[in-house]
């Protein structure tokens, strides 16, 4: 009867030293995923904004706008001189409609996508540069823990390269908060 009991104890033990084997690689597999989990919360993801009203009065300061402007009023000019009144009728309801799509990107809340059209190509390394994975206006919202918000503005006005004066006319502009865009078209 010794012998039975001998053989029988030795499974038992056996089968007890496996379950310890098997739940400590259990454990050590749990820390593993906890701590790979923890690692992959602490990565965020980088989202680039912009002031739209800062890229606006960028562009409206820049090289690039005032060679379009040139080009149009000496269109006007032509079609005066040619008394064109169709064109001259048509040249400055184009100048109506830029000034007033100008002055409400620069003061208030319009989209400016017309004018990043003009950058589209700077806009990879802008993005490349501040590590961001995407460039909007603004987070309205963001979880905070999976997400870092970056302002590029900056990086964005100086694809326009803008003088000291255009980049403290831009300081000044976002001081405030921007204007309503009923209020901007009353004093239109």
């Amino acid at each position: 009867m010794k012998k039975q009991k001998r053989l029988s104890a030795f499974p038992l033990s056996l089968l007890v030293l496996f379950c310890c084997a098997l739940s400590m690689g259990a454990l050590t597999a749990t820390g593993h995923l906890a701590r790979a989990a923890s690692e992959s919360a602490q990565i965020k993801l980088r989202v680039g904004t912009y002031d739209p009203r800062a890229i606006a009065a960028a562009y409206a300061r820049s090289d690039l706008w005032n060679k379009q402007l040139a080009g149009k009023m000496q269109e006007h000019k032509q079609a005066k001189a040619d008394g064109d009144e169709k064109k001259v009728k048509e040249l400055e309801a184009w100048g109506d409609a830029q000034q007033r799509r100008l002055h409400r990107q620069g003061f208030g809340n319009e989209p400016v996508d017309n004018i990043l059209a003009f950058i589209k190509d700077d806009l990879p390394k802008v993005a490349q540069d501040a590590k961001v994975v995407l460039i909007v206006p603004k987070a309205d919202w963001h979880d905070e823990a999976s997400v870092e918000v970056v302002d590029v503005t900056d990086r964005m006005v100086d694809c326009f390269n803008p003088t000291v004066q255009t980049r403290q006319v831009i300081a000044e502009l976002r001081k405030h908060a921007p204007v309503d865009l009923g209020e901007l078209d009353k004093q239109h």
